[in-house]
């Protein structure tokens, strides 16, 4: 006789009597930030709709995390994910549609707070096996799932599995499953409450296989009765009212606090735009970490004994002030120890706050490298910036984003050399992935450039005409003692006026007036191609045999192209071809003259020396000025000589180039290691003969150096800070010649009349130096 139909009732003491379902285990997911929030073991706690929902056993940030299940007919599916103490109350809740997933929208974690989730974001977790369930011996047989008294009959079996079909038919076959709960405003408003939301299951497949469901369906949300024809966005990129999600999710998809909302109508959303901004709390938790109010450890008495050894007194108040967690900006003449402030401070704040928690940056690549320190759009993952593609994929870049996050201090060195736009777009990306509405994400921030010298590249604003340049509420520091030009004081005022613009021509030519045929090495010219040109004619004529020296480059990312670029444009070169008789610069400090060998009255047989050679060549280079007379100088970064013959070097087994230096000195010149720091990159080095062809050198490669003598073709000026910045290289003016002047002094451009402005525009900063307070006005016309 076939088994008849269990009742209703029978069914439903089955189903209160089923197991309890087993804990869930979630090992995380792609996020960083949200990995570690959801990862653990979960426990069913209640239930919301007759559904179940599980909780971690442990809170997070001290946030309870619950995970909500919708289907319990073919196995526990993933809903939503809670962040907050119950299911219902006050909450922090969002969807799990489409492969997406849920994350905490506070601002803090910087994720959307409503509507369809990031696509990246992928789950992977792994439930728990029933005790006793999935283990067995190989002889047992598995239990029937009903033991029924009597053996049922085919026919009956085959009954059952049809009724089972049309149940599960029916069940699918409806289109919408209306359920309605009061979801409140969350964590100071950052999540909008939704007074009702549709679910409508369809099948979603790749997070079933993560969690080993049959059949699995998933749940796409839809807030509201129905979908909302407009989407208003107060507090975006933004703001405004926009037609599809996909527009809106433009405007708010990771913006900090940001507010939006869906609505039927657009009257309701565009008055919803125009509606004041709710008050909100603030999260402590957020807030501590963007705070520029941090807390300074105590001052370490050897520090700054260190400091005061070997900083000047000006130098040291602005030590002071960046130690003590202001935003700075410094400044002053080319020779003023600008650079060499920043490497000070920078290794007294890794010391203090770690190697990853200061970030030291500078505009270019060759600025990069005098400081230790990667180009800030390398630091930002943003490439050449040069479109918004750009700075979404930095902010998608999980390199970056950790960089930024580890950051307490960035530093950036020849900030003058950026736009006004760059500076905005970088502290906008900052402040995204430090979710903070504090400038550059709450960092302190130390600037360091001259704006009265070379102006950025097509351009339309300064960086000081930025607004978040006055938002960093910046203290302007001038350095103003010049190391350079100490011994000159005439030269130190005609770079003064210069730098100002207000130097006449006949003044300058007058100044720097040269006897007609005079010849002097090195040439600064403007152009690659002019020193190329230069060099490689003059290496032609001599008749001495060629040869060539490779270096040898290491690197910790040797092909990334950052590191690549930074290679190319040391100022010691990838290969270097040299001849007896050439010209060359030293580009190592050899500080000690009883390093070099003593003066070789006689020639080497079969070597002639530079003035027997058969070219025009001129020694006055080699000169030093007279002050430095009678006294023994050290040859240093700079300095100018003669290669007079090439010698074996058993320590490298190579032949190395013997050069003349001032007064007869003569040094081997051996391989020497030039290796530096970018940052995130890693470390490099490049092994070569610290020397350079010195007939012809470009005004962006004597960046960083020093110049007892030269020579400058002035007749192509085409901006007065060119002029400016290619003088403030040498210490006196009585080492440099002038073999071209310009007709008239430049006029000043109009970034240049802006920077003037700029400088004029007074600024006081009071400053303590050995107890004694000093009032400083800011003021560039005095520098």
């Amino acid at each position: 006789m076939p088994a008849s139909k269990p009742s209703e009732k029978q069914t439903s003491d089955k189903a209160s009597k089923k197991a309890p379902l087993p804990p869930l285990k979630v090992s995380g997911c792609s996020d960083v930030t949200i990995s570690g929030i959801i990862a653990g073991e979960y426990v069913p706690d209640s239930t919301n709709h007759g559904k179940v929902v599980y909780k971690k056993k442990e809170k997070s940030q001290g946030i309870d995390v619950l995970i909500y299940f919708w289907d319990e007919r073919d196995g526990p599916e993933l809903c939503g994910w809670w962040f907050g103490p119950k299911v219902g109350g006050d909450q922090v809740w969002a969807y799990h549609p489409s492969c997406t997933a849920g994350t905490p929208p506070a601002s803090q974690w910087n994720v959307p707070h409503d509507g369809p989730i990031d696509q990246a974001f992928k789950i992977s977790a792994i439930r728990a096996a029933r005790e006793g369930s999935n283990k067995r011996a190989p002889s047992e047989k598995p239990a029937p799932e009903v033991a029924p008294k009597k053996q049922r009959t085919a026919e009956v079996q085959k009954k059952e599995k049809v009724e089972k079909s049309t149940a599960r038919k029916a069940s699918q076959s409806k289109s919408k499953k209306q359920v309605t709960d009061t979801w409140p405003q969350t964590f100071g408003g950052l999540v909008r409450g939704a007074a009702r939301y549709t679910c409508e299951r369809v099948p979603w497949g790749r997070l079933a296989v993560a969690f080993g469901c049959r059949g699995a369906c998933r749940t796409t949300v839809t807030m509201g009765k129905s979908r909302p024809n407009f989407y208003a966005v107060a507090h975006g990129r933004s703001p405004g009212v926009y037609r599809t999600w996909e527009e809106c999710q433009k405007q708010v998809h990771g913006f900090p606090s940001a507010r939006f909302k869906g609505f039927r109508t657009q009257h309701e959303a565009e008055a919803f735009v125009r509606a004041p901004s709710p008050p909100r709390a603030k999260n402590k938790a957020a807030a501590a970490s963007t705070s520029p109010q941090r807390e300074v450890p105590k001052p370490d008495p050897t520090l700054e004994a260190n400091l005061r050894a070997v900083l000047h007194e000006e130098q040291m108040a602005v030590a002071k002030e960046v130690l003590a967690g202001q935003n700075v900006f410094i400044t002053g003449l080319p020779g003023c120890g600008k650079s060499f402030l920043l490497k000070k401070l920078i290794e007294i704040l890794r010391l203090r706050k770690g190697h990853e928690a200061v970030a030291v940056c500078a505009s270019t690549g060759v600025a990069g490298i005098h400081i230790g320190g990667a180009t800030i759009h390398s630091y930002l993952g943003c490439g050449k910036a040069e479109s918004e593609q750009d700075w979404e994929k930095a902010f998608h870049s999980r390199k970056a984003k950790k960089r930024i996050r580890d950051t307490e201090v960035l530093l950036i060195d020849e900030v003058s050399m950026l736009s006004g736009e760059f500076l905005e777009k970088a502290g906008e990306l900052v402040a995204r992935i430090r979710a903070s509405e504090k400038p550059f994400g709450g960092l302190q921030v130390v600037l360091c450039g001259d704006f009265l010298q070379l102006p950025p590249i097509k351009a339309t604003n300064m960086a000081f005409q930025s607004e978040i340049w006055e938002a960093l509420n910046l203290q302007h520091t001038v350095l103003k003692h010049n190391f350079r030009q100490s011994r000159d004081q005439e030269f130190q005022t005609l770079l003064g006026q210069l730098r100002l613009g207000i130097l006449e021509p006949s003044k300058l030519a007058a100044t720097l007036g040269t006897e007609a045929g005079a010849k002097v090495h090195p040439k600064i010219v403007s152009t690659k191609d002019e020193a190329l040109e230069i060099n490689s004619r003059n290496l032609g004529i001599l008749p001495d045999k060629l040869r060539t020296f490779a270096a040898r480059d290491k690197a910790d990312h040797l092909h990334d192209p950052a590191v690549a670029n930074v290679l190319e444009n040391l100022l010691v070169e990838k290969t270097l071809e040299l001849k007896v008789g050439c010209v060359v610069m030293l580009l190592q400090n050899l500080r000690l003259p009883s390093d070099c060998k003593p003066m070789v009255p006689s020639t080497r047989k079969g070597r002639k020396r530079p003035l027997d050679l058969d070219i025009e060549y001129d020694t006055s280079c080699m000169d030093l000025p007279s002050e430095y007379q009678g006294r023994q100088t050290p040859l240093v970064n700079g300095s100018i000589g003669v290669v007079v013959g090439f010698e074996h070097s058993p320590e490298h087994e190579i032949e190395c180039p013997l050069v003349e230096f001032s007064r007869g000195y003569r040094r081997l010149i051996v391989p020497s290691e030039f290796s530096g720091e970018l940052g995130h990159l890693g470390k490099y080095c490049r092994t070569q003969i610290p020397l350079k062809l010195a007939w012809a050198l470009t005004v962006h490669k004597t960046q960083g150096l020093t110049l007892q003598t030269g020579e400058l073709d002035l007749s192509k000026a085409f901006e007065t800070a060119q002029v400016y910045v290619a003088l403030s290289r040498f210490q006196t003016l009585a080492g440099v010649k002038i073999s071209g002047m310009p007709k008239c002094i430049p006029s000043p451009s109009l970034q240049r009349t802006q920077a003037l402005k700029f400088h004029e525009k007074p600024r006081s900063m009071d400053l303590v130096v050995d107890g004694e307070l000093m009032e400083r006005r800011c003021s560039f016309g005095d520098a």
